[in-house]
Parts: structure tokens; sequence; C-alpha cells
């Protein structure tokens, strides 16, 4: 009866049943031989019942066993997937971050570069032209470790909860973003077509980046004299569009990192960017935005 029950745990169903069988008709031999007449009798029916039982059971505990194997696949193969989801999300929010990071000090560094190089210029014959230059440096830096600083306060935000935040910035904050890039030689200027209305902050926030990465394109490669940004409110979408009159493909960045981080800035929320040559010279960056995020 153990080996019948070893055999139906194992998942050998047939063998186990077969050796039930043989049982069965080993007790009906003896049954047969011994006492000479094959009607039913206890030393018959006991040790078929025990054999039939021995087999359910091993069938039963096989079963479980299966089940139990399934449920510790099923748990292994959730917690790989657990697993798996954490490091693209750290991977997204590293991205995230550099991104961040990239847009707020490549662009007030650009800023204070060109101004700096003005200031040492006209240092001797005039002052004025000075004082105007070092002040756009003060207030572009005092503006960077503000940046910096709500930066880091995202990420500090579950350790210290009450830490002070600067708001994300957003359309409100491109004229002073257009004021600031056109501090120097670039003459840059902002046009806003149809009836601003309040955007979702991850809109906002991509609306800017992406209008000041363009901007410090424009200030470090293109060598334009010129630079027009404009916002176009529709019912579902809000149009950016950056031209500037520099040198097309020729003033974009080497290793095109600039362009790549605002169309993946642009597509993370369902929005869409071009940025090339435009006719008549120059370059454009044209990005497509939801009004509208769906969840």
């Amino acid at each position: 009866m153990v080996a019948i029950f070893g055999l139906a745990a194992e998942g050998m169903r047939r063998i186990a049943v077969a050796a039930a069988a043989g049982v069965a008709i080993t007790a009906l031999l003896i049954q047969v031989m011994g006492e000479g007449t094959a009607v039913l009798s206890p030393t018959i029916t006991i040790p078929a019942v025990l054999a039939v039982a021995s087999v359910f059971a091993g069938e039963a505990a096989h079963n479980r066993s299966r089940y139990l194997a399934e449920v510790q696949e099923r748990l292994n193969r959730a917690e790989a997937d657990r697993e798996t989801e954490t490091q693209r999300r750290l991977t997204e929010e590293r991205l995230r971050i550099a991104r961040e990071l990239h847009d707020i000090m490549a662009h007030t560094i650009t800023v204070i570069t060109v101004q700096a190089g003005e200031a040492h210029d006209a240092l001797d014959g005039y002052p004025q032209q000075t004082r105007k230059a070092l002040k756009t440096i003060r207030e572009a830096s005092r503006e960077a470790m503000s940046e910096l600083r709500a930066t880091v306060g995202v990420l500090r935000e579950f350790a210290e909860p009450g830490a002070d935040r600067k708001p994300v910035p957003g359309m409100r904050d491109l004229v002073e973003l257009v004021q600031t890039a056109g501090a120097g030689n670039l003459k840059a200027t902002l046009e806003v077509l149809g009836e601003p209305k309040p955007l979702p902050a991850a809109v906002e926030l991509t609306a800017y980046r992406i209008v000041q990465e363009s901007l410090t394109n424009v200030i470090r490669h293109s060598g334009a004299s010129r630079a027009t940004v404009s916002v176009k409110y529709e019912p579902s979408v809000v149009t950016i569009q950056v031209d500037d009159n520099g040198q097309g493909a020729a003033g974009t960045p080497a290793d095109g990192h600039g362009v790549m981080g605002m169309r993946e800035r642009a597509e993370a929320i369902g929005g869409k960017l071009e940025a090339g040559v435009r006719e008549g010279g120059g370059f454009r960056v044209r990005t497509v935005l939801p009004v509208d995020l769906q969840p």
C-alpha cells in the first residue's frame, strides 16, 4: 500500500492503478486457491479497498504538491516582475534627474559664459555694459542655485518633508527665460497666440525645459543674432516653436543629446517634437504637447 501511494504521489498514476489491480487479483487468487471459491470476502475486499484508497490518497498528494509548486512559481515570477519594474522605474528616474540637471546647468552656464565674455570685452571702454553683463551673471547664478535647491528638495522629499521648495517652472516663467537669453548679443522675443490657460504641471515643466534647452543651443552653437519663441494655445494642444537665424544644422550640438533629451521629454507626456533646418536658413524646434494628460 505504501508503494502504491508513493507511485501515485510521484505522478505515476497508471503504474499505481496497475499495482492496485494486481493487489486485488492476487487477493482473489489467494481466495480461490485457499478456499476454492470466488465469493467476495474480507480477504479480497479489504486489500482491494486499501489499494484503491492508496491510489486516491497518492493522487491527492500529487495534486497538492503540483499546486504548491505552481503557487511558488507564480510567486517567483511576480517577484522577478517586481524587480524588473523597480529597475525600470529607477532607470527612468535617473534619466529624469539627469535631464533636469542638464537643462538647469547648461542654460545657466551658457548665459554666464556669454555674459562674462561681454563683460571682459567691455571692461575698459564700456563700464555700463560691463555692469549689465555682471548683473545678468549674478541673476542667472541665483536662478540656477534656486532651481538646484528645488531639484534637491524633490529628492529629499521623503527624508525632509518640511523642506522649502520652489514652485516647478512653467509657462509663467518663459518671459524671464527669454529675457535672460536675450541679455547679450542675441535678440530673443516671445510671442503668445491664443488664449493662455492653465496646463498640467508636467506639461508646463516640459514646455519650459524645451524652450530653455532650445535657447541654450541657440546661444552656444548657432551663432544666431535673433531667436523667436512662439507659444500657440489650441483647444487640445499647445504648440511651442523656437526659430533662429543661425547656422542651421551646422549649429546643432555634435552629440545631439540636447535634441534627444527634448524629444524624450515631449514623448514622455504624449507629445511630439521635431527639430531641423528651416526654410530660409536657421534652425527650428517645434513641439506639440497635450493640454490634458490621460491617466
